[in-house]
């Protein structure tokens, strides 16, 4: 394992965030959430929200950070402003593959938000 490097997504990353977002939903929310969503067409919905999100014109008030190691997707933060009225920034999304848990890309994913948020 290497060094997580954070960037800001692009909008072709809508099918590695959704990738990663399904194994993360399948991990967590098994015997939470239905099985017939989780096994069926989670994946093509996530896609199709990602991608939606990626390519809506509000990308300025719209951050995605991605954390990888040696260029494998380890997790992502989404952060949308202005969303919720009293408070402002919304923390949308945070998640880390499975697999890749206990090594701080949360801590990494959520402080790169923070920042976005106050600069």
């Amino acid at each position: 394992m290497g060094r997580i490097e954070l960037n800001k997504a692009a909008r072709h990353d809508y099918k590695d965030i959704a990738a990663l977002q399904t194994e993360s939903w399948r991990s967590a929310y098994r015997g939470i959430l239905p099985r017939s969503y989780l096994d069926g067409p989670i994946l093509q919905e996530r896609e199709t929200h990602w991608q939606n999100l990626m390519f809506s014109a509000s990308g300025k008030r719209r951050g995605v950070f991605l954390a990888k190691d040696f260029g494998a997707l380890l997790g992502f933060v989404c952060v949308l402003l202005d969303e919720e009225p009293a408070w402002g920034a919304r923390l949308d999304n945070i998640h880390v593959r499975p697999a890749d848990k206990g090594r701080g890309t949360g801590r990494l994913l959520f402080r790169a938000a923070a920042e976005w948020v106050s600069s």
